[in-house]
């Protein structure tokens, strides 16, 4: 499998990459230590594509976006951050410093994607961290 950071959306990464398991979804993983954008296969369970990723698991974060198509814009509607099968099947904990920093990252990185519009009623979903 070849695994390439992504450095901007487009309407090519959405044909290759989005609409994964439902409509208007596009599943990313970030990784703090690098802070680069990974873009989850369509076809992918995130337990078996995480693995392959260079870093510390706790540091490769599960992005989840929820867009649909206005006026030829993509709208952001909702935005989940550290939750994935991934965590669940290898019992990984993010902390919650990392799991706000993704979360912010997610959103200054949206910002500047030309036709990529975030919703001002964009919900966050999940937001899943390690207990202290």
């Amino acid at each position: 499998m070849e695994i390439k950071s992504i450095e901007a959306l487009s309407e090519e990464l959405l044909r290759e990459f989005g609409d994964r398991k439902t409509k208007g979804r596009l599943d990313l993983v970030y990784n703090i230590d690098s802070g680069k954008f990974y873009p989850v296969p369509k076809d992918v369970e995130h337990k078996d594509f995480m693995p392959h990723l260079e870093g510390n698991p706790e540091s490769l974060i599960p992005v989840q976006l929820r867009m649909h198509k206005e006026n030829n814009e993509q709208i952001i509607d909702a935005l989940s951050v550290g939750a994935s099968g991934f965590e669940a099947m290898y019992k990984v904990a993010h902390s919650p410093a990392d799991i706000k920093e993704a979360y912010n990252q997610a959103l200054v990185w949206l910002n500047s994607q030309a036709g990529f519009k975030i919703s001002p009623k964009v919900e966050i979903m999940h937001a899943y961290a390690k207990c202290r």
